[in-house]
């Protein structure tokens, strides 16, 4: 078994002991490796969409999260958080860039009905990697609530980039 991460690796080890026995599991190998990024490649070809062009050409701060949109990734607190931001006056904005995943409806429906939707709050879907190397090159920071992540990519991708990580 390969993971993303040490902490993943370990808990495959003891899901493994815990389901087949300490015998049956010292039979099975299992390790991981660190994540990389290749964004940088994505100078050499496309261009970031109209739509991320336009949303980091505002002075106000952008903040990003990055990563499929799903439970465990805690956009829901995130939102909550700038919905407290907002309430207060703040000109923080919040670009969320991620495929929609799974468990997620709820948040999906929140996002889409929100009223700050395309003035301080966005969702991309869809971001091509150059879009994707724009935003980390002009955002505020990334921000990065996840209850379970691993190792995490945005992470990696983001600090690459010189961006500020709040995690």
């Amino acid at each position: 078994f390969m993971a993303i991460s040490k902490t993943i690796s370990d808990q495959v080890a003891t899901e493994i002991e815990r389901r087949l026995g300490a015998e049956e599991a010292a039979r099975r190998w299992h390790g991981h490796f660190h994540l990389g990024s290749e964004l940088d490649q994505a100078r050499h070809g496309g261009r970031p969409s109209a739509e991320v062009r336009e949303l980091f050409r505002s002075a106000a701060p952008t903040y990003l999260m990055v990563s499929t949109i799903e439970p465990r990734k805690n956009h829901a607190y995130l939102l909550d958080a700038f919905e407290r931001l907002w309430a207060q006056g703040s000109p923080a904005r919040l670009c969320i860039i991620g495929r929609i995943g799974w468990k997620c409806d709820d948040l999906i429906a929140r996002i889409r009905r929100h009223p700050e939707l395309s003035r301080r709050l966005f969702m991309i879907n869809d971001a091509n990697d150059a879009s994707l190397e724009h935003a980390y090159s002009h955002a505020r920071a990334l921000v990065f609530p996840s209850h379970v992540e691993g190792f995490g990519l945005p992470l990696v991708e983001a600090r690459t980039r010189d961006c500020l990580v709040i995690a």
